[in-house]
């Protein structure tokens, strides 16, 4: 489980879609740690620029 109480396998990322399609979003730089992110956007046919990193202090959450 994420740190936000979801698991990490179930997030739906489609739901954004019509928010950047609104917008005339083609590209973005994105900000994760996590691939499968980029993986979703590019499934929308959002192009990913950039991936900038997110770096984080160690807590009990994320220290594993």
């Amino acid at each position: 489980m994420c740190n936000s109480g979801v698991e990490a396998g179930s997030r739906e990322y489609q739901i954004c879609k019509p928010m950047l399609d609104y917008f005339d979003v083609k590209q973005v730089r994105l900000m994760t740690n996590n691939p499968r992110k980029v993986d979703a956007r590019a499934e929308m046919g959002i192009e990913v620029t950039e991936i900038v990193p997110i770096h984080t202090a160690t807590n009990p959450h994320n220290e594993n």
